[in-house]
């Protein structure tokens, strides 16, 4: 049990744990394989060395693997030459070996190397593993290679290749190849309905996208049969003690059905209780109640700071709406803060570029220096990348240095939509995806036009 946990200690890259449980063991080779396991750690390059006189148990197989990917964390390549050698060396069961190839295999996407190349497509061909073989679609999808999108699309199981995601790649990749009725008529069954990639199906074919909209009213004679429970919030709340108010509202809640937890919803909104709202909304999967879903909060601000620093509105209360939900007391686990979860170093960054009103971390609670500093910063971001959102939100997230790398990636031929999916940090791709489909939400909420991608945007070419 101790050596097994520490495997998994290596997995989490936690040498004190592996420290810790050779202080633990009972039995002297216990202690010397977790010594020797601790120096491996260190040094994952003596992988051979190590493992050249295992014999061929089920531990020293386990063991093998961990080791395996801990060095292709550090050494890509050094762990794909070992791959024959521990092959050879130990008798694996058919798949038994299958997690680990493919951890290699997805470090190895950009190899140039065609031997390489075919080793990694020959272990992901062998992967029924949906996210690993994503992965292998998005670099299809990176390099514009039409004919690949299909194939490994192909390799999910029904279920899968029936998402509106890869129905669309799968249209686009047959009209680019000629077959235009096919994919017209994918894009056609998939387009109408509230996903990005139906709002990307309307585009392709040049419609007016639509999406489903529910609305709700709450009146007395409905919310008669919550009246007991409903006063028992409100005096809970009055007396200060939001824990056991929410608590109590979850609890209400989680009892109804989707039409009556609407009703629950929309009183709550009327009440300004945005948390409860919110509650309602994902206890009973209210995603089509846009205007329960999307409060327009601080758009005082979001107007002033956005015609300040000429940043849309819409954007900064979309933006500020997938990051903290719209709570001004947020705070990420990278200590982000605030409503726009700004970092402290870039309000500094900022503060010190633009001469900003920033002096220390805990003003990034305060509601107007939050804003300031966030839509400054959004605003820094689309002139770096030519008034192009998908890059600057998914910098926003995940660093200009990361974006610059994605670009990079990319095949020159590759439009906006294929840069979004491409993106590796499966955060930053549903983070822009959202900020898109929000901004769609609240224009029809605060009755505004607007493109749901520029023209400008929906090629590459920045």
């Amino acid at each position: 049990m101790i050596l097994e946990r520490a495997l998994y200690a290596v997995d989490a890259k936690n040498p004190r744990l592996i420290t810790y449980l050779r202080k633990l063991a009972s039995t002297v080779d216990s202690k010397d394989t977790l010594t020797e396991m601790l120096r491996l750690y260190r040094q994952p390059e003596k992988f051979t060395v190590v493992f050249e006189t295992k014999e061929d148990t089920q531990f020293n197989r386990n063991y093998a693997q961990t080791a395996l990917k801990h060095l292709a964390k550090h050494n890509i390549n050094s762990a794909y030459e070992k791959v024959d050698f521990v092959q050879s060396h130990f008798s694996f069961e058919v798949n038994e070996l299958q997690a680990t190839l493919e951890f290699l295999a997805v470090r190895l996407l950009d190899t140039k190397d065609p031997e390489i190349i075919q080793w990694r497509d020959d272990v992901f061909e062998r992967s029924s593993d949906s996210v690993v073989l994503e992965q292998r679609i998005r670099l299809a999808i990176r390099k514009t290679q039409w004919n690949e999108i299909i194939f490994w699309i192909n390799k999910l199981t029904s279920e899968e290749q029936a998402s509106y995601r890869w129905q669309y790649w799968l249209a686009r990749s047959e009209m680019k190849l000629g077959d235009t009725e096919s994919g017209e008529t994918r894009l056609k069954r998939i387009a109408g309905n509230r996903h990005f990639y139906s709002i990307a199906a309307s585009i392709a074919l040049k419609r007016e996208p639509r999406f489903p909209i529910a609305r709700v009213e709450c009146n007395k004679e409905q919310l008669e049969p919550y009246q007991d429970d409903i006063d028992r919030v409100e005096e809970l709340l009055a007396l200060g003690k939001t824990y056991p108010a929410r608590k109590h509202w979850r609890h209400v809640v989680a009892k109804e059905n989707q039409a009556k937890s609407a009703v629950l919803a929309c009183y709550a909104k009327k009440k300004h209780w945005h948390l409860f709202t919110h509650e309602a909304t994902i206890r009973g999967e209210l995603w089509d109640y846009i205007y329960l879903r999307f409060p327009v909060r601080y758009w005082k601000e979001f107007t002033r700071y956005g015609t300040k620093y000429n940043v849309d509105p819409v954007t900064l209360l979309a933006l500020s709406r997938q990051e903290s939900g719209l709570e001004l007391t947020t705070k990420s686990p990278v200590g982000a803060r605030g409503l726009m979860q700004v970092l402290p170093s870039t309000a500094a960054f900022m503060a010190q570029k633009y001469n900003l009103n920033y002096r220390h971390s805990s003003d990034l609670f305060d509601l107007d220096k939050n804003v300031a500093v966030g839509s400054r910063y959004l605003s820094h971001l689309l002139a770096r990348y030519k008034n192009n959102r998908a890059y600057a939100f998914s910098a926003y997230n995940a660093g200009p240095t990361m974006v610059m790398v994605w670009r990079r990636a990319a095949s020159k031929e590759i439009d906006i939509f294929g840069y979004i999916e491409s993106i590796s940090f499966k955060e930053t791709r549903v983070y822009v995806k959202n900020i898109f489909m929000f901004k769609m939400y609240y224009r029809e909420i605060l009755k505004l036009e607007g493109d749901f991608l520029r023209p400008s945007e929906l090629t590459n070419s920045i």
